[in-house]
């Protein structure tokens, strides 16, 4: 799979010599080398081929490591102000790209820290991924562009400058949308769904999951002191499965669990199970790409000393 990305490739190189770059080459150097990489191949023909039309796009924070100590001044503080569960992280907003074939390839990464090293009992002067996502984005629009990119990304992200900026960049979009956000615009999806009995389907997954999908379109949303507004599509889907346990002989489950979003299109009944199950489900691919890193062989929760250096 990885010729497909880089043909050129014949062999993997030995670890001793990925070791012997790493004890070489210049820490800041990585990160610059790496995007200059992927940027190349985003401009490839190679590219184009593996993934025709829009580039889907998910962004996430993670939390690398932590310590009870203050390790680098720049480093996170979690717990502000309690001391027993006080503890210093280092945290970054991650962007990966979902290719066609199923490939996972890491594209932008942002660092999360505090303004000149500074920590004090304003918890707001840290910084966050919200901050964060405006230089990411900005990024990204450069070396892919405008109307290029499908976004997927968690509720954190269901606000309006986020939703704008997409806008702004012709980006589309389906954003999780969780119950103690945008209230005035689930106030209004459940008004709607009570009076519109129409805008509904029922769709059953190769899973054999069924599915209940309803949505309502251009829900006006009001933000920002100037009463900005935006129209806003929204999305729920019902699961229901029945869980089997065959190798530890245990009982079968019922499985039941909702999901909403917010979408950049509009939802109709042609498109709405494309939507949901092949984009916008699509945003645990990274959550899976963080748990390879953390937990199957690369160990970031952890600390290094590389020995035989001079």
């Amino acid at each position: 799979m990885i010729k497909q990305v880089i043909p050129e490739l014949s062999t993997m190189p030995h670890a001793g010599t990925l070791a012997g770059l790493l004890e070489r080459i210049a820490a800041d150097g990585i990160e610059s080398c790496y995007e200059a990489t992927i940027i190349e191949f985003i401009k490839s023909k190679t590219f184009l081929e593996l993934n025709p039309g829009r580039c889907l796009i998910a962004i996430d924070g993670t939390q690398k490591f932590s310590r009870k100590y203050r390790f680098d001044d720049y480093a996170l503080v979690r717990n502000h102000g309690d001391d027993v569960k006080e503890r210093y992280c280092v945290y970054i907003l991650e962007s990966v790209l979902i290719l066609n074939n199923g490939m996972i390839l890491p594209l932008f990464t942002e660092f999360m820290e505090n303004a000149d090293g500074e920590l004090d009992d304003d918890a707001k002067k840290q910084d966050c991924e919200l901050k964060r996502f405006t230089r990411l984005s900005e990024k990204i629009k450069k070396y892919i562009g405008k109307g290029r990119v499908t976004l997927v990304v968690d509720g954190l992200y269901a606000s309006d400058p986020v939703v704008s900026r997409c806008n702004s960049f012709g980006w589309e979009y389906m954003i999780n949308l969780k119950r103690d956000s945008l209230k005035t615009v689930w106030e209004e999806y459940d008004g709607l769904r009570k009076i519109d009995k129409g805008n509904i389907l029922q769709n059953t997954t190769e899973l054999n999951r069924e599915q209940i999908f309803e949505w309502s379109n251009e829900i006006e949303y009001i933000y920002s002191r100037n009463h900005k507004k935006i129209n806003l599509n929204v999305v729920t889907c019902r699961e229901e499965w029945i869980e089997e346990h065959p190798r530890s002989g245990g009982e079968t489950e019922q499985k039941i669990y909702k999901y909403a979003w917010v979408s950049s299109s509009v939802v109709t009944v042609k498109n709405v199970a494309r939507l949901c199950n092949e984009i916008a489900r699509k945003r645990w691919r990274i959550e899976n790409h963080f748990h390879v890193e953390k937990h199957q062989g690369y160990n970031y929760s952890y600390f290094f000393r590389i020995t035989g250096m001079q």
